[in-house]
């Protein structure tokens, strides 16, 4: 199966966190292996060629499938341009002070 996705790397435990504050119940993190490619396929003798084979970790819907919204993908650049600020205030914000007030993470200092 090909899907159209976006690998983040090198995350720390509080980022990680901070995704998994975002996608709360409805999502389970999920070990998975997938295969980079630049979306276009590449043949060698008529071999399908694989790029890139990584170990990582994706987000499966945990509920019904009947609840799960179809319509439409989800876009990146839509997201930077029209929800950042609502993710900065309902998720990073809140998971940070939590962070915070649980020890795991230290304040900057202004």
């Amino acid at each position: 199966m090909r899907v159209k996705g976006r690998l983040l790397q090198d995350l720390n435990p509080n980022e990680m966190k901070v995704l998994d504050w975002f996608e709360g119940d409805e999502y389970q993190r999920t070990p998975i292996t997938v295969t980079l490619c630049d979306g276009e396929d590449k043949k060698h003798d008529g071999m399908l060629l694989l790029d890139q084979v990584v170990e990582t970790q994706v987000y499966l819907w945990a509920n019904p499938l009947s609840e799960l919204n179809l319509q439409g993908t989800w876009d990146f650049e839509a997201f930077e341009e029209e929800h950042v600020e609502n993710y900065l205030t309902h998720t990073v914000r809140p998971c940070r002070d939590e962070l915070i007030r649980d020890g795991l993470l230290v304040p900057k200092q202004s």
